[in-house]
């Protein structure tokens, strides 16, 4: 922690851990890709990862080996079932959200999922290197998947839909200012 106009405690670092580099570059594949990372050159680091777009910590899972992703088709929307608005005055329920209940009227169909991968590397008395991100998508259809470019923006959850500093749940969204911007990883893709 920083110790403005006052002498640093602790030991320190004795530097800060190289980024890894992704073997597998990120974008469309037609079937499920090995994804996996490397850090040369650095003795003793541990590579952690995330498959959910957030920040790799030293509790995130050690990487071991490469990481099988596939096509997400089947699993549940978690993201688009998150309510963005809230529409108190609606004259129209149907598209309303409902404290408590979640939306009147969510997704009608199940929505195309992408795979994320981050990865960071660990050591002890060092400071942790900046992520490493990618966005892997993976349809049977590939590139073909969308006829216009597409964007993937990685975050943590709580800095996107968390109660306390979400982004985009209601209030939050309605805040400005330097304190309610969030890192981010943002990736652009063409067929």
């Amino acid at each position: 922690p920083a110790t403005p106009a006052a002498p640093n405690v602790g030991p320190g670092f004795d530097g800060m851990v190289p980024s890894p580099l992704l073997t597998t570059a990120p974008g469309f594949y037609t079937a499920p890709v090995d994804v996996n990372a490397a850090l040369a050159g650095v003795e003793g680091a541990t590579l952690r990862y995330t498959l959910n777009g957030d920040e790799p910590t030293e509790a995130s899972p050690v990487l071991t080996g490469p990481v099988t992703l596939q096509s997400r088709a089947g699993q549940p929307n978690l993201w688009a079932s998150i309510p963005t608005a809230v529409d108190t005055y609606s004259s129209n329920p149907k598209y309303s959200w409902t404290a408590g209940a979640g939306w009147n009227n969510g997704p009608i169909a199940e929505t195309f999922k992408i795979n994320t991968f981050r990865v960071r590397a660990f050591k002890s008395g060092y400071v942790p290197s900046k992520s490493v991100s990618g966005s892997y998508l993976v349809d049977p259809a590939g590139a073909g998947r969308y006829p216009l470019p597409m964007v993937s923006i990685m975050a943590d959850y709580d800095s996107l839909f968390g109660p306390e500093k979400g982004l985009f749940v209601p209030p939050n969204y309605n805040e400005s200012g330097i304190q309610w911007e969030r890192p981010a990883h943002l990736e652009f893709f063409e067929n």
